[in-house]
C-alpha cells in the first residue's frame, strides 16, 4: 500500500516537473517571439510607426501659394492672385460635442448664400472630418463666419486659406493669358502655361494636432503654420493699350462683315520680336473659362433637348475652341500677302533690280509645266503691261508667276527653309504648330517630272499654309534689314526679391536678305498703300503716316477640309512707319456671313482695319504724322465757350471750320454758353461748328442712321440733316468708288444731338 502511494507520489512529481520545464520552455519561447515583436516595432519599424503615429495625432491642411502677378510692358496688371478663404465642416468633431447641427446650418446658409439643407446633408457623414461648404470666399465673408463660431463657441466649423486668380481685365489678351486650373496649374495655350513653372510657388501649410478619432483635441490648440512661397512675377512685351485698340477694332468687324468664324490680328516689334497685341476670335473669359454665355448654353440645349451626352459634347467642343489661340495654333494659307517674299528673292539673286523697265504682260491666266489648266490672275481680264512696281500694286498673280519661273524650284525651296517654313517660329507660348508645306523629296519629284504647279501656286502663298506668327515673323525679316527673329511675349520673369530670373531678348536665327534688298522691299510695300488709284492696299492708308502693306484672299483650307463649306481668309499685314519700321501688323477676317454687304476681299475688308488700328498706335508710339495744316482731313474742335463770339469766330476760322451763330437779338460782344461740336471733338476739315449764345441751347436725341454703303459726302450729309457730325479715316475720297465701310455709332442707336460719328472709308474698286 505504502509502496503504492510512493509510486504515485513519484509519477506526480515527474508531471509536475514535466509541466514546468514545459512551462519554462514555453515562457522562453514566447518571451523570444515577444522580445523579436518588440525589435520589430520599436527599431525596423519605429520610422514608419513614428509618421502613422503623427499622422493621426495631427491634420496637415495645405496652403496654396499665390501665383506670381502677371503685368503688362507697362506695368498693369493683368492676372493677380488673391487671398481668399474656403469654408468647412468636421461632422465628427460637431456629432462627438453635441454641437447644435441646425444652428450652424441655418446661420451657414444665410452667410454664405448656400442651401441650408445641404449643409444638412454632409453633417450626416459622421466619419468625416472634411466637407467643404463654400470655396474661395472674400474677407468680408470669412470674417462674418469667424464671428458667428466666437459667438456662438462653435467646434467643428473652420476656414482654410486658399488662392483666387483673378484677370481683372476680363477677356482682354485672353488667349496670352490662358487660365489657371482648379489645381492651380497653369492652363490653355498663354503664359500661365508656358510660363508655369516660374508663376507657380512653393505651398505652405498648417499642421494642427487632433485626438484619436481625428477630431479637435477638446483642451489643446496647438497649431503651427508653415508660410507659402509666392512664384515670380511675369512682365510682358504685350502693350494692353494695343490690345484693346486692336480687340475693339477686331469685335466691330464681327458685327460689320458678319464673320462666321472670327478671326486673328497679331502686332509684333521688327526689330526685336517681341509681340505688342495678339487677338483672337472667339476668345473667352478667363475668369470663367469653363462656362460658355448663358445665351450659347440655351441654344446648344435647344440642338439637343433628350441627349445629355450630346450637349455636354457640343459645350465643350465649343470651350476648347474658343481657348484656341489661332495665332499659335492655326495654319492658313496666307494669299497674297505672300507674294514679297517672291519679290524679295529675285531681287535678293539679281533676277530682276528694282529700278528695271522691265516689262510683265498681263492677260488674265498663264500656263505652266505639269498643270492642265492654266493659272489666273485675280483679275480674269488681265492687267495687261505691268511694270515690277505696278505688279506689286496691283498684286497680280501672273508678274509673280514670271518671277517664281525665273528664280526656279530649288533656290525658291531653300527660301522657303531659310525663311522658317519648316520650322516653329521658337515662341514661348505653348501649342504652336507648323503649317502644312511640302516636304523636300514631294517638291522635288513634282520637279523632276516636270510640275512646276507647286513652284507658281506657292508664289502667290497657295497650296501651303503657315500660321499668322510665323507670317509676322517672316514679314519683319523683310523689312528689318533680313533677319529671322524668334519672337518672344516674356519680357522678363523677376523673383519676389527683385531678382531678375528670365530675361526675353533680342534673339536672330540668321539674315536671309541683304539690307539694301530689305529697303527695297519696304518701298514696294509701301507703294501698295500710298498709290490711292492702283494700290491694292490704299485702304489702309493713314494720312500723315508712311505705311506699307500688302492684302491677301484665300480660301480657308483648314475650314474646307472639316466642312467641305468654301469659306475664306481676307487679310492684310502692314508695316509702319516704313523709314524705320516699328510695328508690323497682321489682321485677317475668317468666312464672312450671308448679313456681309462687302465684297469680300483683303484690300476691302481687312485693309480698312488695318488702317483703323495703326490710326490710333501709331500716335500712342510716339510716331509722329507728317502732314501739313493743309493736308489735314480732320480737325480737333477749339474750347470756345465762354469766349465772346467774335474770339470764338475768329479761332475757328483759323483752325479751318466755319461758324454758324444761334441766338436773338444782338450779338457783338455777347458770349458763348455752348458749341455743337463740343470742344475737342475730332471732326473732318470745313465742318459747320454751331456757336450757342444765351438762351439757344442745343437739345434733344437723335437716332443715328445708317450710311454704310454711300459715298462719302453724301454720308456726311446725312449726318448733318439729323444734327450729327463726321470724321473718318482710310482712303482718300477722291473719286466715286469711295464709300463709307463703317461708323463708329451702330444705326438705330440713339444718340445726343451734335455727336461725332467716326466714318471709315474704302475704295470698292480694290
Amino acid at each position: 500500500m505504502e509502496r503504492g502511494r510512493k509510486r504515485i507520489t513519484g509519477t506526480r512529481t515527474q508531471l509536475w516537473r514535466r509541466t514546468m520545464v514545459l512551462m519554462a520552455v514555453f515562457g522562453v519561447f514566447t518571451f523570444i517571439l515577444l522580445g523579436a515583436q518588440l525589435f520589430s516595432l520599436q527599431i525596423l519599424q519605429h520610422h514608419e510607426l513614428e509618421q502613422r503615429a503623427i499622422a493621426q495625432q495631427m491634420r496637415e491642411i495645405t496652403v496654396s501659394a499665390n501665383r506670381g502677378t502677371i503685368f503688362d510692358a507697362n506695368g498693369a496688371i493683368l492676372a493677380q492672385s488673391a487671398s481668399v478663404e474656403n469654408v468647412f465642416i468636421d461632422p465628427n468633431t460637431i456629432y462627438r460635442l453635441e454641437q447644435d447641427g441646425a444652428l450652424i446650418a441655418r446661420n451657414l446658409a444665410a452667410i454664405l448664400d448656400v442651401d441650408e439643407q445641404m449643409i444638412l446633408a454632409r453633417m450626416q457623414d459622421r466619419d468625416s472630418q472634411f466637407q467643404t461648404i463654400r470655396s474661395r470666399i472674400d474677407r468680408d465673408l470669412a470674417d462674418e463666419v469667424r464671428a458667428f463660431i466666437a459667438e456662438h463657441e462653435i467646434r467643428g466649423v473652420h476656414l482654410e486659406p486658399a488662392v483666387l486668380r483673378y484677370f481683372p481685365h476680363g477677356r482682354t489678351a485672353s488667349h496670352v493669358l490662358g487660365f489657371v486650373g482648379a489645381d492651380g496649374t497653369g492652363m490653355g495655350y498663354g503664359v500661365e502655361g508656358s510660363f508655369d513653372r516660374y508663376l507657380t510657388g512653393v505651398n505652405g501649410r498648417i499642421v494642427r494636432l487632433t485626438n484619436a478619432r481625428g477630431g479637435a483635441m477638446l483642451r489643446a490648440s496647438y497649431e503651427n503654420y508653415y508660410l507659402a512661397q509666392p512664384g515670380h512675377d511675369l512682365h510682358l512685351t504685350i502693350d494692353v493699350n494695343i490690345q484693346r485698340i486692336m480687340e475693339r477694332h477686331m469685335n466691330q468687324a464681327v458685327y460689320d462683315f458678319d464673320l462666321q468664324a472670327g478671326g486673328f490680328a497679331l502686332a509684333m516689334q521688327p526689330q526685336t520680336g517681341a509681340i505688342l497685341g495678339m487677338v483672337s476670335l472667339n476668345d473667352y473669359d478667363p475668369n470663367n473659362h469653363g462656362r460658355l454665355s448663358p445665351e450659347r448654353m440655351d441654344a446648344l440645349r435647344q440642338q439637343y433637348p433628350d441627349n445629355d451626352e450630346a450637349f455636354w459634347g457640343a459645350v465643350m467642343r465649343e470651350l476648347e475652341y474658343s481657348w484656341r489661340n489661332k495665332n499659335i495654333g492655326y495654319s492658313y494659307e496666307p494669299g497674297s500677302t505672300f507674294k514679297m517674299l517672291t519679290l524679295a528673292i529675285a531681287l535678293e539673286e539679281g533676277i530682276i533690280s528694282p529700278d528695271s523697265d522691265r516689262i510683265f504682260y498681263c492677260g488674265g491666266h498663264m500656263d505652266v509645266p505639269g498643270r492642265e489648266d492654266p493659272v489666273h490672275c485675280w483679275n480674269r481680264n488681265g492687267h495687261g503691261p505691268l511694270t515690277l512696281t505696278q505688279v506689286m500694286q496691283r498684286s497680280c498673280n501672273i508678274g509673280t508667276v514670271m518671277l517664281a519661273m525665273e528664280i526656279g524650284p530649288d533656290l525658291f525651296f531653300q527660301y522657303l527653309q531659310a525663311f522658317g517654313l519648316f520650322e516653329t517660329t521658337g515662341i514661348d507660348l505653348s501649342g504652336e504648330m507648323m503649317g502644312l508645306v511640302w516636304s523636300e523629296a514631294d517638291w522635288n519629284s513634282f520637279i523632276g517630272y516636270g510640275n512646276f504647279s507647286s513652284l507658281a501656286a506657292a508664289s502667290f502663298g497657295q497650296t501651303f499654309t503657315l500660321t499668322p506668327i510665323r507670317m509676322v515673323t517672316l514679314t519683319s525679316a523683310l523689312v528689318n534689314g533680313g533677319y529671322i527673329l524668334v519672337p518672344y511675349i516674356g519680357e522678363r520673369v523677376v523673383a519676389q526679391d527683385g531678382t531678375v530670373v528670365r530675361e526675353g531678348e533680342r534673339v536672330v536665327r540668321r539674315q536671309v536678305i541683304s539690307r539694301e534688298t530689305s529697303e527695297w522691299v519696304r518701298h514696294f510695300m509701301e507703294s501698295t498703300v500710298a498709290d490711292p488709284l492702283w494700290g491694292t492696299g490704299s485702304n489702309a492708308a493713314v494720312p500723315g503716316f508712311r505705311i506699307g502693306g500688302k492684302t491677301g484672299t484665300s480660301v480657308d483650307t483648314v475650314l474646307e477640309a472639316l466642312t467641305g463649306r468654301t469659306e475664306y481668309v481676307l487679310s492684310f499685314v502692314g508695316v509702319a512707319p516704313m523709314d524705320s519700321p516699328e510695328i508690323v501688323l497682321l489682321v485677317a477676317l475668317q468666312s464672312p456671313g450671308p448679313n456681309n454687304t462687302t465684297y469680300p476681299s483683303g484690300g476691302q475688308m481687312a485693309a480698312p482695319l488695318a488702317g483703323r488700328m495703326l490710326a490710333e498706335i501709331l500716335p500712342y508710339l510716339g510716331v509722329a504724322s507728317q502732314l501739313g495744316d493743309e493736308e489735314r482731313v480732320n480737325a480737333q474742335v477749339p474750347y470756345v465757350r465762354r469766349q465772346t463770339v467774335e474770339e470764338a469766330r475768329a479761332e475757328l476760322i483759323a483752325e479751318g471750320f466755319r461758324v454758324l451763330i444761334q441766338g436773338d437779338g444782338e450779338i457783338a460782344g455777347r458770349r458763348v454758353v455752348d458749341q455743337m461740336p463740343a470742344g475737342g471733338a475730332i471732326v473732318m476739315v470745313g465742318t459747320e461748328v454751331i456757336l450757342f449764345l444765351e438762351g439757344a441751347r442745343p437739345e434733344g436725341e437723335v437716332t443715328v442712321p445708317d450710311v454704310t454703303g454711300l459715298r462719302y459726302q453724301e454720308a456726311r450729309a446725312v449726318l448733318e440733316a439729323r444734327g450729327l457730325y463726321a470724321s473718318r479715316s482710310g482712303a482718300a475720297a477722291n473719286h466715286n468708288a469711295i464709300v463709307v465701310y463703317s461708323q463708329s455709332r451702330q444705326p438705330t442707336e440713339v444718340v445726343r444731338r451734335g455727336t461725332v460719328i467716326e466714318l471709315t472709308l474704302i475704295d470698292i474698286s480694290r
